[in-house]
């Protein structure tokens, strides 16, 4: 069974230090440990500066109700 991965990305926003860092909320279903999602998450296009965290595994329910299949990588928020 795929596992499912939550993991916060902080990213900072351009043009002033004061300004709150901008956050992501995803679910990757890629890889069967944490690192290995974190890299896939990583290697998006704009993340190169980001910093991740790994939250911990998601259930399987969750996972179903967002339709998160293996092999993908779903933005469940934005926090802007």
């Amino acid at each position: 069974m795929a596992k499912f991965w939550k993991i916060v990305v902080v990213t900072k926003r351009m043009g002033s230090e004061k300004l709150v860092p901008m956050k992501e909320f995803y679910l990757v279903a890629i890889g069967d440990n944490p690192q290995e999602a974190s890299k896939a998450l990583h290697d998006r296009v704009g993340l190169d500066d980001a910093e991740l965290r790994v939250i911990g595994e998601a259930p399987a329910s969750v996972a179903e109700y967002f339709d998160v299949q293996p092999g993908e990588i779903l933005c469940v928020m934005a926090v802007t």
